[in-house]
């Protein structure tokens, strides 16, 4: 761990979220229209994997945080 508490981020580990990332934004989008897939839990997902990487993912989640304050109280 280093000094803020946090784990290093190992190149690797950066990679492998933004393309997980990167591939459940797509299925999320099928998934709203097919009843079979999570439509909003995949896109979900990808926001979390891709806020700490890329910084228009991040800022969109601070505009959801501070438009619906109730949902991500408690989540940081």
């Amino acid at each position: 761990m280093t000094d803020e508490g946090t784990l290093p981020r190992h190149p690797l580990w950066r990679t492998v979220r933004i393309v997980l990332g990167t591939a459940l934004i797509p299925l999320g989008i099928v998934g709203l229209f097919i009843p079979v897939l999570q439509g909003v839990l995949l896109l979900l997902l990808a926001s979390a994997l891709l806020a700490s990487e890329i910084p228009v993912v991040a800022k969109w989640r601070k505009q959801l945080r501070q438009r619906f304050p109730r949902f991500f109280r408690g989540n940081g």
